[in-house]
């Protein structure tokens, strides 16, 4: 009887810590969602109306076309402080990384660049 009571025990706690991770994943899910809609706002209210220009009012094709002119996530991120300098956005650093990786998920898919 005691080792059946040990193994509920076991079971409960088990289901609970699992309970748990998975309420932390869905908490890290909606605030990655929450970050990537902050970055398309920032991408939609600053750079679409230029980039739409550009193409016929298809913006995304400045990020899908053939000749695209950016190879690299280093790259991109130039591009981006690019725009915003001619825009004179006068944006901070991690908006300019926020908007590289909003472009560099929804477009590019270049690997990360490694933290050194």
């Amino acid at each position: 009887m005691k080792l059946l009571r040990g193994l509920l025990t076991l079971l409960l706690l088990t289901i609970g810590m699992v309970a748990c991770a998975t309420e932390e994943v869905k908490t890290l899910e909606k605030q990655e969602d929450k970050q990537a809609s902050a970055d398309n706002k920032l991408y939609q209210a600053n750079c679409i109306s230029c980039h739409a220009s550009m193409f016929d009012g298809k913006a995304d094709e400045i990020f899908t076309r053939k000749d695209r002119k950016v190879k690299t996530v280093e790259g991109l991120k130039a591009r981006v402080q690019m725009c915003a300098t001619n825009l004179n956005l006068q944006w901070f650093d991690e908006e300019v990384d926020d908007v590289t990786t909003y472009l560099n998920q929804e477009f590019y898919h270049f690997k990360p660049v490694a933290a050194e």
